[in-house]
């Protein structure tokens, strides 16, 4: 039987299946009320005190054993497990419907959990799955219930669970898994990252796969399509090692791009950079030897949180991310919420437009204290390493100066605090508006680098809402237009002899690739992942054959004449 998922980390996987079925917490009537509603509240306050005690035990255990990408989530855990919005609501629970410790706190996380599942942002929505770890914890407590023993996983075993949760994955041995497959979950699970960061094959979202096996069922995973095949037969199974040696030799292949210079063969250097949300990416950036961090998203500081992080908390943050990349440069993007990011500390109006609204450095200029409490955490965290502040969603002149005089404010600030404060900090935009793409040389006498949000670029050049279905297909990065624009900003970029990057999704298209190098980019950023590939077809392209290219490419009419002139630059 053939069934589809999202492939959510790479590699191929062959093993008989090991069910984690979803626990369901099912409470008899004699366990749903109660006469004594005080000692309901006490027993649910004493759970909770146990929970933060042994979620505390196992962040140390993670942070003892090397495991900090795992410590981090459970350090989350902590402050979900005191989330006012669930113990508050199950405290009332209590008091008004008569409600036992166990049914109130199940109630009240699990409509926390529908409200996030429910969220359009993917993060947030994933996160729901933090909650149901979190509430099964606690009612494990509350019962007298052992946890599930994951000792008993059998060498070579395809785990198979609905949403393996961050405690069963940090007591899991890798060592003795095959792979992951999981009923729900996307990208941003927390199954996925941590898969990833294992380098485990794992496939999410597979829709009634307790329907179709059984802990005797064989279960062959291609992690690079989302592709399962229960029950394999022999034919299969050839066709699957035949495959999987492959992809193994081109991983190989790849491996021996380490360490190597991304030149191309006549002698033209590029920057390969990763982009990063968490420190949680940070493994993969040095496993898939990255010279940088080309993009670091602030907004996923923000998330998860009631109220807005403090200056201190960003600081811890952003300096522990900075520590962990050694003396490899970062580039840190200051908050870009609004548009189809928000952030629950912070709820904006709703708006007509919202991408055309108040977003990114609109917003922070309008919230000053936010915008200075975050400058000021990364001032402070840069002393002592390369790093680069970019602001996004940059339209104007006028906002590039406000936004350098409330830095210089920063610096002033904390100076007189007698606070260490980077004086090496490099400042940079990202190009995202036509208006921005026009002025590039004006925009030069004030930055030290640009970088291209080519996502909202092309958005924006092509006038198309790039999460509209019934338009998608407008949503073109081969547009001549939109290329003729590429070409501008780099043109201007040399001339003005400015650092220029691209950290959108362009930056690792095969098709594309050439091009950008040919019209003169300086650096790529991209997921890690994606980090060796690129470097090998640097190392195959000639320079000047790729300017050459750009010439030909820009005389061209159509997205589709473009396309097939790429098709066979790279068919060579």
């Amino acid at each position: 039987m053939h069934i589809n998922g999202i492939a959510v980390s790479p590699g191929f996987a062959l093993g008989q299946v090991f069910l984690i079925e979803p626990e369901q917490t099912k409470l008899s009537p004699e366990q749903q009320t109660t006469n004594n509603p005080t000692g309901e509240i006490l027993k649910l306050k004493a759970a909770l005190s146990q929970a933060c005690d042994e979620i505390q035990i196992l962040v140390n255990q993670l942070n003892g054993s090397g495991r900090k990408d795992q410590a981090e989530i459970f350090e989350a855990h902590l402050l979900m497990v005191q989330d006012p919005e669930i113990t508050d609501g199950a405290f009332q629970a209590i008091e008004e419907q008569k409600l036992t410790a166990g049914a109130a706190y199940k109630l009240a996380a699990d409509n926390a959990a529908l409200m996030l599942s429910q969220l359009e942002d993917e993060y947030l929505s994933a996160r729901a799955a933090d909650v149901r770890d979190i509430s099964q914890r606690v009612l494990q407590i509350l019962s007298g219930k052992k946890a599930f023993d994951f000792t008993k996983i059998p060498t070579g075993a395809v785990i198979v669970g609905y949403d393996i949760t961050p405690s069963q994955m940090a007591v899991i041995d890798p060592k003795k898994v095959a792979g992951f497959v999981t009923e729900i979950g996307g990208k941003t699970s927390h199954t996925a990252i941590l898969a990833r960061a294992l380098e485990l094959p794992a496939v999410a979202g597979v829709r009634g796969i307790f329907q179709h096996v059984t802990p005797q069922s064989q279960v062959l995973i291609n992690a690079n399509n989302g592709k399962l095949i229960i029950d394999p037969s022999p034919a299969e199974i050839e066709t699957f090692r035949a495959e999987k040696r492959k992809y193994e030799e081109t991983k190989n292949l790849l491996l021996q791009m380490r360490g190597l210079p991304s030149v191309t063969r006549d002698g033209h250097k590029l920057e390969l950079v990763a982009n990063i949300g968490t420190i949680q990416d940070l493994p993969s950036v040095l496993a898939n030897d990255a010279e940088g961090v080309g993009l670091y998203r602030t907004e996923f500081v923000f998330l998860d949180r009631k109220t807005l992080p403090t200056e201190e908390q960003q600081y811890q943050i952003y300096r522990e991310i900075f520590a962990g990349l050694g003396n490899k440069k970062c580039i840190i993007r200051s908050l870009d919420i609004g548009g189809d990011k928000n952030i629950e500390a912070l709820p904006l109006p709703a708006e007509t437009n919202p991408f055309l609204g108040l977003r990114a450095v609109r917003l922070c200029l309008q919230e000053k204290n936010l915008f200075k409490n975050q400058l000021k955490a990364i001032l402070r965290a840069a002393v002592g390493h390369q790093v680069g502040l970019m602001i996004p969603m940059i339209s104007c002149i006028e906002e590039i100066l406000a936004t350098k005089q409330i830095l210089a404010e920063c610096k002033s600030e904390l100076k007189q605090q007698g606070i260490a404060a980077s004086e090496t900090l490099q400042f940079g935009v990202m190009i995202e508006i036509p208006s921005a793409a026009l002025i590039v040389d004006l925009i030069s006498r004030h930055v030290d680098f640009i970088s291209i949000g080519t996502n909202d670029l092309t958005q924006y050049m092509c006038a198309v809402d790039r999460l509209n279905d019934r338009v998608e297909a407008l949503y073109n990065p081969f547009n001549p237009g939109f290329l003729r624009a590429l070409n501008y900003i780099f043109k201007a970029s040399v001339e003005n002899k400015l650092h220029s990057g691209i950290c959108g999704s362009l930056a690792h298209s095969e098709l594309l690739l050439p091009l950008l190098v040919g019209m003169g980019v300086n650096e790529l950023s991209m997921t890690a992942q994606h980090i060796l590939s690129a470097r090998k077809m640097i190392r195959g392209l000639d320079y000047q054959a790729c300017q050459k290219l750009v010439t030909e490419v820009l005389k061209l009419e159509t997205s589709e004449e473009i396309k097939n002139r790429l098709r066979e630059f790279t068919k060579g």
